[in-house]
């Protein structure tokens, strides 16, 4: 089990997902970078639905009585980029999307062989990137906590 196992697999999940606002623009994973501020200093070239699946410093849990294993958690965070100009829709996109990325990620067949435990959280966060003239592109947060055995 291993950390860099479980953000590989949520990346192949994402890149399956078939989107219902602007079905042609599928989600693309870019998982050569290494933050999101990686993701969003791309925002004048990366893809349309541009993703970036980052994991948190790890935290451990502890033993807990009765528990014969030693886990730690990982704080688990999804980032997609909407260019506005490319996509009208991006608010409703936006939306639906992260419904869509909750539902792809909660079932255990996509984590079981890299983590104990996923908790797909229903915190999503938005944010409306812009300078001085005009907004130019959206960003969408899903939030997701993993356990793995150490």
């Amino acid at each position: 089990m291993s950390i860099g196992g479980l953000l590989a697999a949520i990346g192949d999940a994402l890149a399956a997902i078939v989107p219902t606002t602007a079905s042609g623009v599928r989600f693309v994973v870019y998982d050569q970078l290494t933050s999101e501020s990686d993701l969003l200093g791309l925002v004048t070239v990366a893809a349309q639905r541009s993703v970036y699946v980052g994991a948190g410093a790890p935290v451990d849990t502890g033993l807990i009585a009765g528990d014969t294993v030693d886990e730690v958690a990982h704080a688990l965070q999804v980032t997609v980029l909407y260019r506005i100009g490319e996509m009208p829709d991006a608010e409703t996109a936006m939306r639906e999307d992260a419904v869509a990325i909750m539902r792809a990620l909660r079932p255990a067949s996509v984590w079981a062989s890299h983590a104990n435990d996923v908790a797909v959280l229903p915190d999503t966060t938005s944010e409306i990137l812009s300078d001085e003239q005009q907004d130019y592109a959206r960003v969408l947060r899903v939030q997701l906590t993993a356990r793995v055995m150490v």
